[in-house]
């Protein structure tokens, strides 16, 4: 029987439990690898990873091939995250209208959207002085940011 069929077959006698700490150790790899989370989650996530990886190979009956099970888990995740760049480097790279998403999410496109908005906003602020009526009708911003939504802009020049 090969490597891989003694591995296989090793499946197909596992408990309830045993996929349960699979399930952990995957997620908890793919979590503690990606940007969702703060760099303290991220290491609560791999340490989970961790402990459910070492709990499903101590549980297991043939430790070898839990721990090539769980090294096929790892190299899977990596293959696919890998495959997920090369393919979101193909698209930018020719050229298509995902890249200006792309430029946009890097902050690129957001510096000259910064500076038409602050540009409305010293016009607005010089045009007419900001009493605390008009604050309690614009409940969509802090009280300290200078972004105005258009929608109460253009109530404001209408009321003008």
């Amino acid at each position: 029987m090969s490597v891989l069929g003694h591995v296989f077959d090793s499946l197909a006698g596992m408990s309830l439990l045993q996929l349960l700490l699979a399930f952990m150790a995957c997620m908890g790899y793919a979590t503690a690898q990606g940007g969702l989370l703060a760099p303290r989650g991220r290491q609560l996530a791999g340490a989970t990873a961790l402990a459910a990886a070492g709990a499903f190979t101590l549980l297991s009956t043939d430790w070898t091939a839990a721990i090539m099970l769980v090294a096929f888990a790892v190299a899977g995740l990596g293959l696919f995250v890998s495959a997920a760049w090369v393919l979101s480097r193909s698209v930018l790279a020719a050229g298509s209208p995902a890249a200006s998403d792309a430029a946009f999410a890097t902050g690129e496109a957001e510096a000259e959207t910064e500076t038409e908005t602050e540009t409305e906003t010293e016009a607005e602020a010089d045009t007419e002085a900001d009493t605390d009526a008009d604050r309690e009708l614009d409940l969509s911003r802090p009280a300290d940011s200078g972004f105005m939504p258009p929608r109460v802009r253009r109530r404001r020049v209408q009321s003008a």
